[in-house]
């Protein structure tokens, strides 16, 4: 098996978006819910232009991406410097617990550490939440209750889990 992770490119496209569809089939929603989610989160060519992505490839298919930018104020903890938001990691429904998410998510937090994010903060589906609080994330302050993002999570970039 043929394993890496590299930056995304503009002909991962299909393969990218093929891995966010199969993730969110995972996610335990209504059928007729994750009917309209695919499109709500599938990424456009503009899109991907926008963001920080890295996949993961193994035997030539994408099987894993994440993307991410620099964190908006209201996604800083209080205390950080400068904070890295992660978009979205998806890994496909076949590629599940072979390590493929905490691989990736390592890629991504050590990019953001070199580009002088000291923080990374997320807004994690619930269905993603055990994985990041496994992977030293803490809960993020709600103070104002966004009822959008529940479950917005943080870590710091220095100690990777």
């Amino acid at each position: 098996m043929n394993i890496s992770i590299r930056p995304a490119a503009p002909s991962d496209l299909d393969g990218i978006n093929a891995v966010i569809g199969s993730a969110i089939d995972t996610w335990g929603l209504p059928a007729r819910v994750r009917a309209h989610s695919g499109p709500m989160f599938a990424l456009s060519a503009g899109e991907l232009a926008d963001l920080q992505a890295l996949v993961t490839i193994i035997d030539a298919r994408v099987c894993a991406v994440a993307t991410w930018l620099g964190a908006g104020e209201s996604d800083i903890p209080p205390g950080a410097r400068k904070a890295g938001l992660l978009h979205g990691l998806y890994v496909a429904a076949d590629c599940h617990r072979q390590g493929i998410g905490k691989a990736l998510l390592n890629s991504v937090i050590a990019r953001m550490a070199a580009d002088g994010h000291d923080v990374v903060s997320t807004r994690a589906q619930r269905a993603a939440e055990g994985f990041f609080l496994s992977r030293g994330f803490a809960p993020f302050p709600n103070e104002g209750g966004d009822i959008l993002y529940p479950r917005r999570l943080w870590r710091s970039t220095v100690a990777q889990v």
